[in-house]
């Protein structure tokens, strides 16, 4: 009797989840539900907004007066092709494309109705536009804050448009295009530097390398002179004595004595201040009156005779406009000059390559045996250097800022 007394009890679920939720609730009414809408839609709507046309027909029996013979069965459709026709009321999203094929004489006529069709609308607004009185427009208050736009053109929403979606190129500027150096990649040797020169020539190239080096000479004894001290001159030694020997003196301070304190005190006294008088004010305003009186008076005279000293004023201008000129054509061909020689792009100034010279001895007279001197290589980086193609470089040697540590591994020290 317990045993019947048992109840089967629905298992209880927590469904406080999405997951838990879905798998343990029945849905299968409302999924029934669904596709009985689905199949109503598809047979052309419920049955309950169906006219009765569509749900009830008339039954006739075959009157043999009217329809003396049975209707043949080969005008019927085959079963095959009635499978294939559509079962669905849905409308289709998008209809076929339906093109079909039409005679050249079906379109010229249809193009002369079009434009016909164009003419007479034309025509139309042309007559509604002249017959519409003027008096009966409404005048609109104009709106102070609208945007002018009859100043704006579409162009400028064109290149706002291609600015925004990056559509549009950057301006490239004028010297772009602009050659960073006039000089010549390729320059042409001195004729002195030939495998067989001339006398004068290679004379005039030895010249030249020399004067060159004289030059760097010079530069360094300079540099040397400036730097150099020389250290056995007595001054020096005067001068390193008594800075060696007055090393710790000036810490000490004499402290001044209080005697000399209390007479610095009674010496230093307070000025009285003097006050002015009515009258001293009064002369010093009328002098100040006096003085602006004076100054413009002066000025009007120099106003009034400027007016006689027009030939003067416009050679003036003339001079003016004349060294305006000369400025400007100095400008011009100092820039024109900055083409003609190399500027300072980088850290580094721009040094010239060591002249490719033999000399005198050297010359052999025969392309053979000639000496060979400096690097192709080396020429052509100099020569973009010089042209402002690139900036001048010095090589860096690494150093190291720690010693390097050596480590010994246990595995190498027991090898035998």
């Amino acid at each position: 009797m317990a045993a019947c007394a048992v109840r089967n009890r629905k298992a209880r679920v927590n469904k406080n989840k999405k997951k838990s939720w879905r798998k343990h609730v029945d849905i299968k009414e409302v999924e029934d539900y669904l596709e009985e809408k689905r199949v109503e839609e598809k047979t052309g709507g419920p049955v309950s907004e169906k006219p009765d046309e569509a749900l009830f027909y008339l039954h006739k029996k075959n009157n043999p007066q009217e329809n003396p013979g049975k209707e043949k069965s080969w005008k019927k459709p085959l079963r095959c092709h009635d499978i294939l026709l559509p079962n669905s009321a849905v409308v289709p999203p998008i209809k076929p494309c339906q093109r079909r094929f039409v005679s050249g004489k079906k379109n010229r006529l249809r193009a002369l109705r079009k434009a016909s069709n164009l003419k007479k609308k034309k025509k139309y607004h042309e007559e509604r536009t002249t017959k519409e009185p003027q008096l009966n427009r409404q005048v609109s208050d104009p709106d102070i804050w609208k945007d002018d736009e009859s100043n704006v053109k579409e162009e400028d929403f064109v290149t706002y448009y291609n600015e925004i979606t990056r559509k549009r190129t950057p301006k490239i500027p004028n010297h772009h295009y602009q050659k960073p150096s006039l000089l010549p990649p390729i320059e042409v040797p001195h004729p002195g530097a030939s495998y067989n020169p001339a006398f004068d020539e290679h004379q005039e190239l030895l010249q030249e390398a020399l004067t060159k080096e004289m030059k760097h000479e010079h530069e360094d004894k300079k540099l040397q002179r400036a730097l150099k001290v020389n250290l056995c001159e007595p001054e020096f030694l005067q001068k390193m004595w008594l800075s060696e020997m007055s090393q710790g003196l000036d810490d000490v301070v004499d402290e001044p004595e209080d005697d000399t304190v209390e007479e610095q005190l009674k010496s230093s006294y307070i000025r009285p201040e003097v006050r002015k008088t009515k009258s001293k004010r009064r002369r010093e305003k009328e002098r100040k009156l006096q003085k602006k009186k004076s100054d413009e008076e002066k000025l009007k005279r120099k106003r009034d005779h400027e007016v006689y000293r027009l030939r003067s004023i416009k050679r003036d201008i003339s001079s003016s406009e004349e060294m305006s000129k000369a400025r400007q054509q100095r400008k011009q061909q100092m820039l024109a000059g900055k083409m003609y020689r190399p500027l300072r792009l980088g850290r580094y100034k721009f040094q010239e390559q060591d002249l490719e010279l033999n000399l005198t001895e050297e010359l052999t007279g025969s392309l053979r045996s000639v000496k060979v001197d400096g690097n192709i290589l080396e020429d052509r980086y100099k020569s973009f250097q010089k042209r402002n193609i690139i900036e001048p470089r010095v090589r860096q040697k690494m150093k190291r800022k720690y010693k390097l540590k050596r480590l010994e591994k246990r595995s190498h020290r027991d090898f035998k």
